[in-house]
């Protein structure tokens, strides 16, 4: 296979140069060289189309890096910590005794006054005290 690539441009190499000796001896363009300028002008437009593309969707890119992804992480950061204080409320709560007190009614009577104690100062002072 490579090969046969290796004759093949072996071929259009010189096929190449038969084309510009060919517009030397004659000096005027041939052709071929007008038919190549035209390829060139088709495949410089795409490359140019395709760049274009590219420096737009890289534009795009940076814009959502810039902006969108800050707010989507800020959002994020923002749902992560209230879940984590919620269950964080909870545990503390469980730790603390207090569920025990509220669900347990076979809890001794002097635990029932501390908490009792608790609610009277918390609601002298206007806030509640868990």
């Amino acid at each position: 296979m490579i090969t046969y690539i290796f004759y093949g441009s072996l071929i259009g190499m010189i096929g190449m140069l038969a084309v510009k000796m060919y517009e030397v001896k004659r000096r005027r363009r041939s052709l071929v060289y007008h038919l190549f300028v035209q390829f060139d002008e088709f495949t410089h437009g795409i490359l140019a189309k395709v760049l274009g593309s590219i420096r737009f969707r890289k534009e795009k890119v940076e814009i959502f890096l810039k902006n969108d992804l800050r707010a989507i992480t800020y959002q994020t950061i923002v749902k992560m910590i209230a879940h984590g204080r919620g269950a964080y409320d909870n545990i503390r709560k469980s730790a603390r005794g207090v569920q025990k007190l509220k669900d347990n009614p076979k809890v001794s009577a002097f635990l029932r006054d501390i908490e009792e104690a608790k609610k009277e100062i918390g609601d002298k002072q206007g806030e509640i005290i868990e």
